[in-house]
């Protein structure tokens, strides 16, 4: 199924995530299990996870949930090994550390 993208949001995304690229590295990269290197990772891996990353930190309009979510769905539409998990597990830590009251269930 097609769903049209939200542009306003596509563009801040976008923008968000290059502008604050450093800032969001650091937090993604705290964020990795111990023998993980941020230059390790793939390159679309990366780009997801900044976005991700953005919208956690900048966008607190997009519930936590629905952000890793949706992010872990642009995954499965690239990969269908373990990247959507991985994705998974690092944008819930970064969302733990960045929004940790809409977390508590």
């Amino acid at each position: 199924m097609r769903r049209d993208a939200d542009r306003p949001l596509f563009k801040d995304v976008v923008e968000g995530a290059a502008q604050h690229k450093d800032e969001l590295e650091q937090i993604v990269s705290a964020a990795l299990a111990q023998d993980w290197t941020w230059a390790r990772i793939d390159r679309l891996v990366r780009a997801i996870l900044l976005a991700g990353a953005y919208e956690l930190v900048h966008r607190g309009d997009v519930p936590p949930r629905v952000v890793i979510n949706e992010y872990v769905e642009i995954a499965h539409a690239f990969y269908d090994q373990g990247e959507p998990s991985f994705i998974n597990s690092v944008l819930d830590r970064v969302a733990r550390q960045v929004r940790p009251a809409e977390l508590v269930k």
